[in-house]
């Protein structure tokens, strides 16, 4: 509460997030942005209302772009004031128990959230596809307008191995490194994770992949319970071992920024892995440097809220992007696709809002491929994409640095190396 109080206190009312904050440039709600969701709190913290369920649908529409943060003049840190908030009312309000179900008993047991999984895809599987996406179609939800990504059938840490000796003669070959795949690069998109691995082995770098990481805790996070998201970060800060490794390697904005961000805050030893914490672009950026060849093809890039804003890397995805083909940058590129995780399921209208006008954004360059350093934007991306008839492909922007590294190369791979490239092919 007094962390709240001090950061409430800063505030000066000028109303500059209004100009960037994604939800109230589309509802023009003056409580969907950070100066509203301020006044609300200022009134619980000082006895003036109680919390409602209003009040919780007020603090859980904001989904830490971290827009008002890059954007406040007064230094406010709204990000850690809705966490507070989240979590006092999580506390005064309780939790749904399905929710709480999932996050206490089904994300600690791998296994277990393994088979939720798994019986998830059999049951997508009856769901018809889509004409111009990889995706999967609701018929019956959001009044038959969303498209869903297709469950791999072997995900991430069931299909590569725990431990890869670097073989290439580029980059820094002394270097060792813990590599954290998150929840859509586990299950979604197992391919990226092969490709983030498979670039990190050809430069030389020996990676383990610990097969009893879990979730990052986000979205445990995002619902205020602290408690079950310090039980998960105690897991992967044991199993990702950084003071062993150089870095720890992430190909999802979210993930990282949440071990850079909350985990120092629930865990005082996760300081240290929050230190080594990098993006894969940032890695390469700073350690591999850039060895690939440009794509006859016209590229674009979209910013991901939480690695821009959040962790202020904007450059290194786009050198990746510049080298990889015919760059074009987008109009407004760090404005929010309108993910925000389960944001886009409660607010499903206002997350297409968004969306469309980032397509649209996407047509106008004419870009053959959009690249994104986040597997929740590349969610997003191909769902509005489709909705739209669009057929732009959408990368990770490791699986176009490896495209483009791998062009024009006779590079002799290791079985290891060439086992992980065959996941790409698994449906």
């Amino acid at each position: 509460m007094k962390d709240i109080r001090e950061e409430l206190l800063r505030c000066a009312r000028c109303g500059k997030c209004r100009s960037v904050c994604p939800t109230f440039l589309v509802t023009r709600d003056e409580t969907k942005v950070a100066r509203g969701r301020v006044t609300l709190l200022e009134a619980i913290v000082q006895g003036k209302a109680v919390p409602t369920r209003y009040a919780r649908e007020i603090l859980m529409s904001c989904y830490r772009c971290m827009r008002c943060v890059d954007a406040c003049p007064s230094g406010v840190r709204m990000d850690r004031v809705i966490q507070h908030a989240r979590e006092m009312i999580a506390k005064e309000m309780g939790i749904n128990r399905l929710a709480r179900f999932m996050f206490r008993r089904v994300l600690p047991r791998r296994r277990l959230y393994d088979r939720f999984v798994r019986a998830a895809r059999l049951m997508q599987r009856v769901l018809p596809k889509s004409s111009s996406q990889p995706l999967r179609h609701l018929p019956l939800l959001y009044r038959g307008r969303r498209y869903v990504p297709r469950i791999a059938r072997r995900s991430a840490l069931q299909a590569l191995p725990e431990l890869l000796k670097g073989r290439g003669n580029e980059g820094r070959g002394n270097m060792k490194v813990s590599v954290f795949a998150g929840c859509l690069l586990n299950y979604v998109y197992p391919e990226i994770a092969a490709s983030l691995m498979r670039v990190l082995q050809l430069h030389g770098v020996d990676i383990i992949f610990p097969k009893s990481q879990l979730c990052c805790g986000a979205p445990v996070l995002a619902y205020g319970d602290v408690e079950a998201a310090r039980t998960i970060a105690r897991r992967n800060v044991e199993c990702l071992e950084a003071d062993k490794v150089d870095a720890i390697v992430f190909g999802c904005a979210s993930c990282s920024l949440t071990m850079k961000n909350d985990y120092p805050v629930l865990l005082p030893e996760a300081k240290v892995l929050a230190e080594k914490a990098y993006d894969i672009s940032e890695f390469v950026d700073k350690f591999l440097g850039y060895s690939n060849l440009p794509l006859n093809q016209v590229v674009t890039y979209h910013d991901p809220c939480h690695l821009r804003w959040g962790q202020g890397v904007a450059e290194p995805p786009r050198k990746i992007a510049r080298q990889s083909g015919r760059y074009i940058e987008m109009e407004n590129a760090g404005a929010c696709c309108g993910l925000g995780g389960s944001f886009s399921l409660t607010h499903y209208d206002v997350s297409c809002t968004l969306g469309e006008a980032k397509a649209e954004a996407i047509r106008a360059t004419g870009a053959e491929v959009v690249a994104t350093a986040c597997p929740g934007c590349i969610l997003q991306l191909q769902d509005q994409l489709a909705r739209k008839g669009m057929s732009t492909r959408v990368m990770h922007v490791v699986q176009l640095y490896e495209r483009s590294y791998l062009e024009g190369r006779v590079h002799p791979l290791p079985a290891e190396s060439a086992a992980i490239s065959e996941i790409a092919h698994v449906e």
